[in-house]
């Protein structure tokens, strides 16, 4: 994930209802990073904003895949 990607939740993820998100709800990475725990593997968490007053903060970035229109974003990183 980069800052600035449009990303949507997978369909199969349990995120949907837990955040109460519609199936077709994209966003936008805000920021990403790694978060370190002990002697578990660092999780990539990222945080994104659906919409104006929507940002889930913290958000496994596994749960997440690209949305297409990404070309714009990948040619700046």
């Amino acid at each position: 994930m980069r800052n600035g990607q449009h990303v949507r939740v997978k369909p199969s993820a349990p995120a949907l209802d837990h955040y109460r998100l519609p199936p077709d709800a994209e966003g936008v990475v805000l920021c990403q990073y790694r978060v370190l725990s002990g002697l578990t593997p660092a999780a990539e968490r990222v945080d994104v904003q659906f919409g104006p007053d929507r940002v889930i903060w913290g958000l496994p970035a596994t749960l997440l895949e690209e949305v297409g229109g990404n070309e714009a974003v990948a040619a700046v990183a």
